[in-house]
């Protein structure tokens, strides 16, 4: 849960909501939600469209550096 807990930070810290963060990567929200929630499986590829619609990086999406 380490991803998401993170994802959950970054949105946080940039004043997004959930639903927005959803919409920019493709997601609906519901799925969405269900990821950082830890009732569906995070996937590589999920991790792009994280860094895309947070304009991280992969090392914040994974905490590396903290």
């Amino acid at each position: 849960m380490a991803v998401a807990d993170n994802v959950k930070k970054i949105i946080a810290q940039k004043g997004y909501t959930q639903k927005h963060v959803a919409n920019i990567a493709g997601y609906d929200y519901k799925s969405f939600n269900a990821m950082l929630n830890g009732q569906l499986k995070i996937h590589d590829t999920d991790i792009l469209r994280f860094c895309t619609a947070l304009q991280a990086t992969p090392n914040e999406i994974f905490g590396f550096g903290e």
